[in-house]
């Protein structure tokens, strides 16, 4: 048996209490059918209550009016009644808004101290924006201009109705026929201009009917502050747990990814779903392959050495390699003495010297005073490209055959070469290099 109502924990009645004007349905968001027929009850309403006002409106003309909507005298003087207190607390709305269903969201509204509902923001902020649409001017030529001409007449459709209340009877069905489609679809995309305008200030119009992007992001687009809280809870080890004691604990391992996106939830709020949290995480993994394999499984992984991988050239003049050396050969340069070293560019599949030149390691600039050369002149660079030039050609013709190194400096030196600098001569050669002084 139910308890009493005394005895109940009920909240306080609400018998007569003044609760206001509840907010109701936008009639442009009923049927086509529906809305010709309470517009028109709605303007016959409207002459009954101006001519109310104005002290002009007998019993008998309120009989006949009764007997052209088929209604009664005293059902007629309520909805008078219905439309002076709804539009004197809501008078930016459509007349017909007084007649239409009430509006039954409790769990998206919040209440006023008055009892009226705050809709509007509240059911703004909750319903989820139309999604962008592709800029216009990126949209090829042939479609861009049928987009444009039929969002232009949308928007034509949109200020009638803004300064009319309603849009004049065979506009839709006109512009359905002249772009081949049915007035539900007009009335369709003149609901989605008018969203995408209102979410989207700063874009035209015509983006409200360019095609939409296909799928969906791929969670790249999360804030820098949110991905650097992701990609330090992935590698993160130490964390704080509570015990039975009421305290907390250190515990070293890592999180799984469920419990990442909880503490993105808990911090931040719902901003995205579980599926874009593990598109950051996967990204990082990738991005941070090194990190995140310490931190799973510790320091030695690093430890690990790579097999070993074969680096050889596949045949002749595939690849250049390029050779610095000092040789033990000591020469005047202009007076100086100094070692030469000697610039070699090989064909890395047969060792043939492609291009060479020599060096001495000191020299003398225009005002005497002596200076360490250098690998970055003019004669350094002209020789590497000669010899990668020379690699790289089909049919290799070495300058010269299999030889060593300091066999070539040894050349360069003979009696009538012409290869070699005329201000260099041979001072010294070191033992085992054959070369007389």
């Amino acid at each position: 048996m139910a308890k009493p109502r005394y005895l109940s924990k009920a909240k306080q009645s609400n018998r007569g209490k003044y609760l206001g004007v509840r907010r109701r349905v936008n009639v442009t968001t009923l049927p086509k059918k529906e809305q010709n027929k309470l517009i028109a009850f709605v303007l016959r309403i409207q002459e009954l209550v101006h001519a109310d006002d104005a002290g002009v409106l007998s019993d008998d003309a309120l009989s006949t009016a009764a007997e052209e909507l088929r209604k009664k005298p005293w059902e007629l003087r309520a909805a008078m009644h219905q439309f002076r207190r709804y539009h004197a607390a809501y008078s930016e709305e459509h007349p017909a808004n007084a007649f239409t269903p009430v509006l039954r969201k409790p769990a998206h509204r919040t209440a006023t101290d008055q009892g009226d509902l705050l809709s509007d923001a509240v059911e703004a902020s909750t319903k989820r924006p139309p999604t962008r649409g592709t800029p216009i001017a990126l949209v090829p030529e042939p479609e861009q201009i049928r987009i444009r001409a039929f969002a232009e007449r949308i928007n034509e459709l949109n200020k009638l109705q803004q300064a009319l209340g309603r849009v004049p009877p065979g506009e839709r069905e006109r512009a359905a026929a002249e772009f081949g489609c049915t007035p539900d679809w007009i009335s369709k995309n003149m609901r989605l201009q008018k969203e995408y305008v209102a979410a989207y200030p700063d874009e035209p119009f015509y983006n409200a009917h360019t095609p939409r992007q296909i799928g969906r992001p791929k969670g790249r687009t999360a804030p820098d502050e949110v991905r650097e809280v992701i990609e330090q809870a992935r590698v993160n080890k130490r964390w704080l747990s509570r015990n039975g004691a009421g305290g907390y604990d250190e515990i070293d391992a890592v999180l799984e990814k469920k419990r990442i996106h909880s503490l993105i939830v808990e911090r931040f709020g719902a901003i995205h779903s579980e599926s874009t949290t593990y598109r950051i995480i996967r990204d990082y993994e990738e991005r941070r392959a090194a990190r995140v394999a310490v931190a799973d499984n510790d320091i030695g992984v690093l430890q690990n050495h790579l097999p070993t991988i074969s680096n050889k050239a596949r045949g002749p003049g595939e690849r250049a390699r390029f050779d610095a050396r000092p040789f033990p050969v000591v020469v005047d340069n202009d007076g100086v003495l100094c070692t030469v070293h000697g610039m070699l560019v090989f064909d890395d599949a047969t060792d043939y010297i492609a291009s060479w030149e020599l060096l001495p390691a000191k020299r003398l600039d225009d005002d005497g005073e002596i200076y360490r050369q250098t690998f970055k002149d003019q004669v350094s660079r002209a020789t590497v490209a000669r010899g990668v030039m020379q690699v790289g050609r089909s049919g290799l013709r070495a300058i010269s055959t299999r030889c060593s190194a300091l066999q070539t400096v040894q050349r360069s030196f003979e009696p009538g070469r012409q290869n070699c600098d005329q201000s260099l001569r041979l001072w010294h050669a070191g033992p085992g290099s054959h070369c007389a002084v």
